[in-house]
């Protein structure tokens, strides 16, 4: 149970909120989440979360309220749902909120004192969804299967882990086909419960190798049930933060935004007054780093190592870092914000790891390598940043007492810097935009008010310095290269490797027992 978001949290959401009455259920839509900074707790899969302390209310779009209990909810549920976006319910008044998915709404009114009079109505609206989830699948009949029980799992298992009997009957029936055999019952059962044992272990994830198999399993499923995509993407990352390498890349693409980290650690509270928002500029620069973070992981566990290499390569390291003259020393603020944030997260792998002890070699050892490889390339990347800014921010050199064959050296080496520090001049002259206009927001947050006016002046002239510089042929990061190979990596269809075996009953109690009946929906042996 949660409070109704006060006016300032989302003043739509409020109004809607506050006009339900004891009978109302408001159906809405649920705007993905975007994690850019990887800070999402694991997903429910089928929930919005909604009831959680501090959920965004503007994620919100409603569609209707339906008056008349459960009943009506349920029936309105089943007629919106598209397939494609996320449809949640939810119950409100003035004192507590809650979030159903239509499987606890099934599950009230058939064990309700009325349930009997309810049955008969619950069968066939069930059985229509499930038919339609059935039939609105792109892939083959077999795969449809599969992606239905999935759908099922995500929405319904509150109601049981797949559908009833009763209601299958009704399914085959519309589809014109028999399962004299039970074989197919047998299957989307097999296949509602290992989904449904998947979802739950997403709340306590145990090894790198659980969390890679949970993600070639679910991913497949996403371009079908797109509700599972925050799931999947939730999963990806989560193998980044046990990947030394996809850390590395990561901390050497990541804009630094030390400055946006430290002033939201000075508001905490979810009432206003906010943090100011972080810059346009920088979040797309961080949105373009998660995708290809994204796409190296995806490519290197799926079995496509070309392509991850072809991406590894594409994106450059910075060189050994030379020591910052003034940029650090003199605006401590600008610098210090990394230090104490990185070494809290390293601590905060520590307090989130509860069964460290007891399995150090499965799940400390992995997170905290990949972590220690992350902050140690971010912290080298950060000091050529802060290095390159702080030759910017200072008078050219002047080239008169040079020969003139060496005149150019200075832009040159400055050059240099931009391009080790940011990629291309164009990242960093995006960087250096977005960082100016996040300084400029009103009101100034009071902890750093005495040294923000300086900090945009350096950086302003940092600016006019980066223009006066020419990009030199053969030393720019090709950051559409990049984004093509990103994009044509997440787009491969053979995503899950095809030699993992199917329908094999394997050894009680192992993990891959978690898997098989779902890797490959599209086995021999269904009556269909």
């Amino acid at each position: 149970m949660s409070q109704p978001p006060p006016d300032e949290l989302g003043q739509t959401a409020y109004r809607w909120l506050n006009d339900m009455g004891d009978d109302g259920y408001a159906l809405v839509w649920v705007a993905q989440e975007e994690d850019l900074l990887g800070e999402r707790r694991a997903p429910v899969v089928g929930r919005a979360g909604a009831e959680e302390r501090d959920f965004d209310f503007r994620r919100l779009q409603l569609e209707e309220i339906a008056r008349g209990g459960p009943r009506a909810a349920l029936e309105r549920w089943l007629k919106l749902d598209d397939g494609r976006r996320q449809l949640t319910i939810i119950h409100a008044n003035p004192f507590e909120l809650h979030e159903y998915t239509p499987g606890d709404l099934a599950s009230t009114l058939f064990f309700s004192e009325n349930g009997d009079r309810h049955e008969s109505w619950l069968v066939d609206q069930l059985s229509s969804w499930f038919y339609r989830r059935f039939t609105d699948a792109p892939q083959g009949p077999q795969r449809a299967w599969a992606a239905a029980a999935a759908a099922w799992a995500t929405h319904m298992r509150a109601f049981g882990t797949s559908p009833p009997g009763t209601v299958m009957a009704r399914v085959l029936e519309r589809a014109g086909e028999a399962d004299e055999q039970g074989e197919l019952a047998r299957y989307l059962a097999e296949t509602g419960l290992l989904a449904v044992t998947l979802f739950d272990g997403l709340q306590n994830p145990i090894s790198r190798n659980q969390i890679v198999q949970d993600w070639l399993t679910l991913e497949p499923f996403a371009t079908d049930i797109p509700v599972l995509k925050e799931a999947s993407d939730w999963l990806l990352d989560q193998i980044v933060l046990r990947d030394a390498t996809a850390q590395e890349m990561r901390a050497r693409l990541t804009p630094d935004i030390s400055d946006h980290l430290e002033d939201r650690s000075h508001f905490r509270s979810i009432l206003p007054p906010h943090a100011p928002a972080l810059d346009p500029q920088r979040t797309e620069m961080l949105r373009h780093t998660s995708d290809v973070v994204r796409a190296y992981t995806a490519a290197h566990y799926s079995g496509h190592t070309d392509q991850a290499q072809q991406l590894l390569a594409a994106v450059t390291g910075p060189s050994t870092p030379a020591p910052a003259n003034g940029w650090a020393a003199e605006e401590w603020e600008t610098r210090s914000p990394f230090e104490r944030i990185a070494f809290r997260q390293l601590d905060h792998h520590y307090d989130d790891l509860p069964d460290l002890q007891a399995r150090p070699a499965v799940r400390g050892t992995e997170s905290l390598h990949a972590t220690h490889a992350g902050l140690r390339a971010r912290s080298a990347h950060l000091s050529v940043l802060h290095d390159t800014l702080d030759r910017l921010s200072m008078p050219p050199t002047d080239p008169a007492p040079l020969p003139e064959s060496l005149t150019g050296l200075p832009a040159a080496h400055r050059l240099r810097g931009v391009l080790e520090a940011f990629g291309t001049v164009e990242r960093a002259r995006q960087f250096l935009a977005g960082r100016i206009s996040y300084l400029q927001q009103e009101p100034v947050p009071h902890h750093r008010s005495a040294v923000t006016a300086r900090e945009i002046e350096r950086l302003q002239t940092a600016q006019q310095n980066l223009a006066a510089l020419a990009p030199a042929d053969g030393l720019v990061l090709d950051e559409s290269h990049v984004q093509r190979l990103a994009a044509l990596t997440r787009s491969a269809p053979d995503s899950a490797p095809a030699e993992i075996p199917a329908r094999q009953q394997p050894e009680p109690g192992t993990e891959q027992s978690r898997h098989r009946a779902i890797v490959h929906p599209d086995q021999p042996g269904v009556s269909v």
